[in-house]
């Protein structure tokens, strides 16, 4: 039995319709595929597997590095308590004060401090109202890390947040290192303000750089937990078992040396 010639046209019409149809799928299938790569970039392909411990360990020795470098002037700066100049046992700086004015011998006594962290006013002698020299220091040493913050943000946009990391934290620890051999309040101030300018470029890089190579689901739990709150805890222990400052600029430097490594 013959097909008639009405019923082959509408046998090939269907087979063109189903065909064209099928070109049609394709295209927007392939069209989808390109718009989900678009839409999703990079993070899409971080998962949390064993290679994030390796960058959740350069964060927290990062984090540490900053947080020890920012904080330092805490113990460092930590004011002594008199009590006694000369064998006279005093309590304070105002008895100090009238000790000195009302006995000549006395005049030119060493007082006798009171300390649980030796600090550079400790070292140095300065007491009392000398003390403020000290805590003027802080002023220009913060200075340095606002400077340092402003040149290391730009640097790791141009140049990438590794490099940045990379000398941010060598020359964190070459001058935390050269710190802890100063000999007088002015070479102390000197070598701190250029360790903050290293220390901003290690504040200012290490979060982004971190929260840049871990998994965009991950991202606020694990920033929340490798931050400065949990070293501000660890910090000071460290500094009970430095009990100086000089000892102290030397572990951070060792921390931040850690730091270039991991990074």
């Amino acid at each position: 039995m013959t097909s008639s010639p009405t019923s082959s046209s509408s046998n090939s019409e269907v087979e063109q319709f189903l065909k064209t149809g099928d070109v049609e799928e394709s295209v927007i299938r392939e069209e989808s595929a390109e718009a989900v790569v678009k839409d999703s970039g990079l993070d899409e392909f971080f998962r949390l597997r064993w290679y994030c411990l390796m960058v959740l360990m350069m964060a927290e020795f990062t984090a540490f590095t900053a947080t020890a470098s920012s904080k330092v002037m805490v113990f460092a700066g930590a004011n002594p308590s008199v009590i006694g100049c000369g064998g006279v046992p005093i309590k304070g700086c105002h008895e100090l004060a009238a000790l000195k004015e009302n006995i000549t011998e006395l005049a030119n006594c060493v007082p006798e401090l009171k300390y649980q962290f030796k600090s550079v006013q400790v070292e140095f002698n300065y007491v009392c109202e000398d003390a403020k020299k000290v805590k003027n220091t802080i002023t220009i040493q913060t200075l340095g890390v606002l400077i340092g913050a402003a040149i290391f943000g730009q640097f790791s946009d141009t140049y990438g947040r590794r490099k940045a990391l990379l000398i941010s934290t060598l020359g964190n620890a070459i001058f935390n290192f050269i710190s802890a051999s100063s000999h007088n309040l002015v070479f102390f101030a000197l070598w701190r303000t250029m360790a903050g300018v290293f220390t901003g470029g290690v504040t200012v890089v290490q979060m982004v750089f971190m929260v840049e190579n871990i998994p965009r689901n991950h991202r606020m739990w694990i920033q929340n937990s490798i931050t400065w709150s949990p070293n501000l805890i660890l910090f000071p222990f460290v500094a009970w078992l430095c009990e100086d400052w000089r000892t102290m600029s030397k572990v951070i430097a060792a921390a931040s040396m850690a730091t270039f490594a991991a990074v």
